[in-house]
C-alpha cells in the first residue's frame, strides 16, 4: 500500500489519480498558507 502511494507521488504522469491528488494537495497547501499569512502578517517575510 505504501509503495503504491509513493509510486503515485513520484510518477504522477502515469497515474491520473495521482495528478488529482497532488493538485488537490497543492491547492490545500496554498489555501492554508494564505490563511496563515492572513492571521500572521509577519510570516509574509519568511521564505515559502
Amino acid at each position: 500500500m505504501t509503495l503504491g502511494l509513493q509510486h503515485k507521488a513520484t510518477r504522477p504522469k502515469q497515474h491520473p489519480n495521482g495528478i488529482a491528488t497532488l493538485s488537490k494537495h497543492d491547492c490545500n497547501q496554498r489555501i492554508l498558507k494564505a490563511l496563515i499569512i492572513a492571521k500572521n502578517p509577519n510570516q509574509m517575510r519568511l521564505p515559502a
